[in-house]
This record gives structure tokens, sequence and C-alpha cells, in this order.
């Protein structure tokens, strides 16, 4: 649990969004709903995100640009646009399905849920 939780963490601080033209349906706020370490098959739903503390979110805003932040930690900047995410020099491909926004890096993947309720930053 504890490296499912490390691995995560290192996610939040590396994932940015390109914003070369992105899909402006995916525009929106997300909050973290659940992960899964691939190699272990161990998994946390919501509920076990928000005991140990990883409540996140990503917010992509209709220009490209939007923020990404875990536990209590200032949120990040990112670039976002054509399935890649980007947070300072790191990129992964990114997927939305219906309400939920995907992304696998290091062995973990890490779901978002769309949320309709007012984001804790405007930016």
């Amino acid at each position: 649990m504890k490296k499912l939780v490390s691995i995560i963490l290192a996610i939040m601080l590396l994932i940015s969004l390109a914003a070369c033209g992105g899909k402006k349906s995916d525009a929106g706020y997300y909050i973290m709903d659940s992960a899964k370490e691939e190699n272990s098959g161990k998994e946390m739903d919501a509920e076990d995100i928000k005991e140990v503390g990883l409540e996140g979110y990503i917010i992509l805003n209709e220009d490209g640009t939007g923020l990404i932040s875990l536990a209590d930690g200032e949120p990040v900047e990112l670039e976002w646009g054509k399935g890649k995410l980007k947070v300072e020099e790191e990129e992964v491909e990114y997927t939305v399905k219906g309400d939920i926004l995907s992304f696998s890096t290091s062995g973990v993947t890490v779901n978002y849920k769309r949320s309709n309720e007012k984001p804790p930053v405007d930016k």
C-alpha cells in the first residue's frame, strides 16, 4: 500500500498536459476515483484514497492549461491536449471514457471522475 501511495504521489508531480489543440470536450474538473497497481493487482477505490489522504484532482481548462493537486499539496500547473497530459518535462497519454479520465505510468493506472462541483481553486 505504501508503494502504491508513493507511486501515485510521484505521478502527480510528473503529469502535465500538452496544449496543442486538445479535445475541448475533455475540459473539466476531475476528482481522483481509483488506482490500480498493474503488477500486484492492488487497487484503491475512492474510499481508500480518502482514508490515506491522497485525495487529488485535475482541472482541465478549455485553453489547454490546467492544474493537478494531490493531498494537501499546492496545485501544479499543467498543459493538456491531443490525449496527453504534461507536467514540467513529463508527459503521459490519457483517455476520457464517459466521465472517467485515466492514465497509466510507472505500473499504476489512475482514474479520475468528472465532477459537477466547483473546483477548489480558480485559475
